[in-house]
């Protein structure tokens, strides 16, 4: 589960968001919508953990971000993505594998590109594969 209790994010003089209430459980979908500069973006990146609240809490099942980062329960997927382009597909994985401070094995790699239904592209550079 994902709660925000009062959360406000500002960043010097501009505040982000404010007063944010919001609870997601677990298997639920939630969209978020809303004008450009709303809050949007700084939303998920608190619940992710890129960015600390300035007032208020984030839990992730009853745990800081942090916590759910450091077990591996918690992803994020930017707006632009950020493979390596010099990298495979696979070697991208093995790279945020080890980032992650998993083993980089490159079997459970192929899995994750498989997962997501890129299996033969292992070899392809990300300007290759689809943005979709």
């Amino acid at each position: 589960m994902i709660v925000l209790d009062d959360v406000t994010v500002s960043f010097e003089e501009v505040t982000a968001m404010e007063g944010i209430d919001l609870s997601v459980d677990d298997g639920e979908f939630v969209t978020i919508v809303g004008p450009s500069g709303c809050g949007k973006t700084t939303i998920l990146r608190t619940v992710g953990g890129l960015v600390e609240p300035t007032a208020g809490s984030v839990t992730v099942d009853g745990d800081p971000p942090s916590v759910a980062q450091e077990e591996a329960a918690l992803g994020f997927v930017f707006q632009q993505h950020t493979l390596l382009p010099w990298k495979t597909a696979l070697e991208n994985v093995v790279f945020l594998r080890t980032m992650a401070g998993k083993p980089p094995e490159r079997d459970e790699a192929r899995g994750l590109l498989e997962l997501v239904g890129l299996e033969g592209f292992e070899d392809a550079r990300p300007s290759a594969l689809s943005g979709g």
